[in-house]
């Protein structure tokens, strides 16, 4: 979804991968556009939203490991660092489906389910804010 972000003309993208194959991949897909719009950065995604000192994001991609309890972590941390606002927007893939307890429990603005699928094991979800 980055990588259709920028070839659409997106402003910025970070694009945050700690497999170290993967972070190379993107890396040699990302050289393809010829463009200087993104942050490709090599770290745990956790850590690195922990210590750095971000404005918040427009709009936030989540795609974290199946079966190991990330999101309500992840959604915590994003709201907690002021790394979203009202007028941003988050999109879940994950194992699970998500529902409006975990979104209001972890996000310190209302949510609102926009779009929510699923396509084999795999549920996707379309938050905005307000």
């Amino acid at each position: 979804m980055g990588i259709e972000a920028i070839s659409r003309g997106s402003g910025k993208v970070s694009f945050i991968e700690k497999d170290f194959k993967t972070h190379q991949i993107l890396e040699s897909n990302l050289k393809l556009l010829e463009s200087n719009c993104y942050d490709l950065i090599n770290q745990d995604s956790l850590k690195y939203l922990e210590k750095e000192k971000l404005l918040p994001f427009d709009f936030v991609f989540l795609d974290p490991p199946f079966n190991q309890q990330l999101i309500p972590l992840i959604l915590s941390l994003i709201s907690e660092q002021n790394l979203i606002d009202s007028k941003s927007k988050i999109y879940i893939e994950t194992e699970f489906e998500i529902d409006l307890e975990l979104l209001n429990s972890n996000i310190k603005y209302n949510c609102k389910i926009e779009k929510q699928k699923k396509s084999g094991n795999v549920n996707y979800c379309l938050i905005s804010l307000g």
